[in-house]
């Protein structure tokens, strides 16, 4: 079975050109993706709205050439003219952003008939032109949402991204050629009410982790690599600066608890914008900023840590939190978040009830000091192993050809 791949990018450390935008999405993508082709029976292309590359093999996967003057042969006066009448629609895209996305449309468009199915990732301008053409022109495949930009009150989307967004949601549901799949149960449940959709036309195909405890490096000693005490706890935080993962409010509540001896390490791309804050809170001696650091190195972080901090405002499935569980490290989180109610399981999570910081200082006291079941922890997320996860998506894309 071929199949066309579209995202706005996906991330592969080791391959110049996709090693740039690291982000929990960007791998997912990369996993989903490199995962499938490894089965022969499929042949995958990749076609992306950000990675600017040469064609060629990567693995199994074949990368399709996307250059400056390869886009120049899909520029289309109507996408001229549409990207000028939306220019000023989109929050921070702006005209040469937004043409370019609708010149890479014209790409997938021109090409996706070759292939026996599409997939797909995210509902947004980056793909927005190349859905509308799958509807209208009844080509088959799967539609991957990571997350819903549109109900998300911290990302300040424009009216029109919102309404498009939700419009080509319900088209792809409505749809006879395409499928719709999410990553959680909560994603699900927010979209059904908030669009009135039939649950029967979602699929649910959550996320999993490609980390093998076997392969760990366990020679990098993080206490002894960040000068912390032996005795002293570490509150771990994964996750790029953004507002969305709410790291203010984590840093403001490890400002409220009433021990020295506990470090709070953010890790992810941009957290170094907190220095100025940590400093002015006289927190720079237990607070540390990483910034971006090898997926490798990242379950040392796992192992060294005593619990794994969550504060996003939103958050489709949340994969630092299932990594964590993987290696025993116990998580705490706001109960509201889409991801709960499918990696909870035996109160392997500490949920905190209310979106106060006073309130997530006190659960994160109570997660320093319960004794945690590390095997119990461990246990509770297999069922998020990646040959079962890449099956469902098998399934349903092989469905979807049909």
């Amino acid at each position: 079975m071929k199949i066309l791949v579209f995202t706005s990018y996906l991330t592969i450390p080791s391959l110049k050109g996709f090693n740039k935008n690291q982000s929990g999405f960007g791998y997912m993508v990369a996993n989903i993706t490199l995962g499938l082709a490894k089965n022969k029976s499929l042949n995958i292309n990749v076609l992306t709205q950000s990675n600017f590359t040469k064609a060629g093999q990567h693995e199994n996967l074949f990368i399709l050439k996307r250059s400056f003057t390869k886009m120049l042969c899909f520029l289309r006066f109507n996408s001229i003219y549409s990207a000028l009448i939306e220019r000023n629609k989109y929050k921070k895209i702006g005209f040469g952003r937004l043409l370019l996305y609708k010149i890479t449309c014209n790409y997938f468009n021109s090409i996706c008939t070759q292939y026996d199915v599409v997939h797909i990732h995210g509902v947004s301008p980056y793909t927005f032109d190349a859905i509308d053409y799958c509807i209208k022109n009844k080509i088959k495949g799967l539609v991957t949402i990571h997350g819903i930009n549109y109900l998300n009150r911290s990302i300040g989307l424009s009216t029109l991204q919102k309404e498009k967004e939700k419009y080509f949601i319900k088209k792809i549901t409505e749809s006879e050629n395409l499928t719709l799949s999410v990553i959680s149960n909560g994603i699900k449940k927010r979209v059904i009410e908030s669009l009135n959709l039939k649950p029967n036309n979602i699929e649910l195909i959550p996320n999993f982790h490609d980390f093998n405890e076997a392969n760990v490096d366990r020679t990098q000693n993080i206490k002894t690599k960040y000068n912390i005490p032996k005795s002293s706890k570490i509150i771990l935080s994964v996750g790029n600066y953004s507002r969305n993962k709410n790291q203010n409010q984590l840093i403001d509540a490890f400002n409220l608890l009433n021990n020295n001896d506990t470090y709070l390490i953010l890790v992810g791309t941009g957290t170094e914008n907190f220095l100025n804050s940590i400093e002015k809170k006289n927190l720079n001696q237990r607070v540390i900023a990483c910034g971006q650091i090898a997926k490798k190195d990242l379950p040392n972080y796992y192992l060294s840590s005593d619990v794994l901090a969550v504060t996003s405002i939103s958050e489709g499935f949340g994969l630092p939190m299932i990594e964590a569980l993987f290696f025993g490290l116990p998580v705490i989180t706001f109960k509201d978040i889409d991801a709960v109610e499918d990696i909870f399981d035996n109160n392997n999570l500490m949920l905190v009830e209310e979106r106060t910081t006073k309130c997530y200082a006190k659960g994160i006291e109570k997660a320093l000091n319960k004794k945690w079941d590390s095997k119990m922890l461990k246990n509770s997320v297999r069922k998020f192993d990646a040959n079962t996860i890449l099956s469902q998506y098998q399934k349903t894309l092989r469905k979807s050809k049909t």
